[in-house]
């Protein structure tokens, strides 16, 4: 079965936001998630405001996510 555009994007999606909850959430930061486009391309798939346990902004991220049907290859490199 081939996946079709709406399929590979929703899953790409659901991936960076599980990312992002659990790599806050192991920091006790909190991730405020909140749709840009509603399904459709405009630009901007999130924004996501962070902050901490008494709900004080630190900052915010602006996310526009793409998806692929196959596994990606990501390297680790030294700044």
């Amino acid at each position: 079965m081939k996946y079709d555009n709406d399929y590979i994007r929703k899953e790409a999606d659901d991936k960076l936001k599980g990312k992002f909850r659990n790599l806050f959430m192991q920091n006790n930061i909190k991730l405020k998630e909140h749709s840009g486009s509603a399904g459709e391309d405009n630009g901007t798939n999130f924004y996501f405001d962070v902050t901490n346990e008494n709900e004080e902004h630190i900052f915010f991220i602006i996310n526009q996510n793409k998806g692929t049907c196959t596994d990606l290859q990501i390297k680790n490199e030294e700044i």
